[in-house]
C-alpha cells in the first residue's frame, strides 16, 4: 500500500473512531416500575399544567392496579390538590407488545394515556 493510501486510511480510520467515541450514549429504558412512573409523573407534570393554567400541578404519588414490566400498567395519579389527578394507562413500546393506542404521549419508551383533562 503506498504512503499516500496509507494516510487516508489512517485518517479515516481515527474520524470514525473519534464520532464512535462522542456518540452519546442511548438511554436504556428497562421498562420496570421505576420508568414508568418517571414517565406518567413527566407526561402528568407537562399535560395538567397546560389543563389547569391557573392550579399547577403537584405530583404526590401513584398508585398502581395492574402493572406488568415492559408491557403495560394502569393506575391513579395522586395530587397534592385532591381536584387534579386521576386515572391513566401506561404502555411499553416493543415489537410484539401492546398495540399503542391514539392520544398517549410518548416518554422513553412508555407511551402515557391520561383519562382526564
Amino acid at each position: 500500500m503506498n504512503t499516500n493510501r496509507m494516510t487516508v486510511v489512517l485518517g479515516l480510520v481515527a474520524l470514525l473512531a473519534a464520532g464512535i467515541g462522542s456518540a452519546p450514549l442511548a438511554y436504556a429504558d428497562p421498562g420496570d416500575q421505576s420508568s414508568a412512573e418517571q414517565a406518567v409523573h413527566s407526561v402528568y407534570d407537562v399535560v395538567q399544567t397546560r389543563c389547569t393554567p391557573s392550579k399547577a400541578p403537584a405530583f404526590q404519588s401513584i398508585s398502581w392496579k395492574q402493572f406488568s414490566p415492559a408491557t403495560f400498567g394502569q393506575g391513579t395519579i395522586h395530587d397534592a390538590e385532591p381536584s387534579l389527578g386521576g386515572d391513566f394507562n401506561a404502555y411499553y413500546n416493543r415489537p410484539g407488545g401492546p398495540q399503542i393506542p391514539p392520544g398517549t404521549i410518548k416518554h422513553g419508551q412508555w407511551f402515557v394515556q391520561l383519562e382526564f383533562c
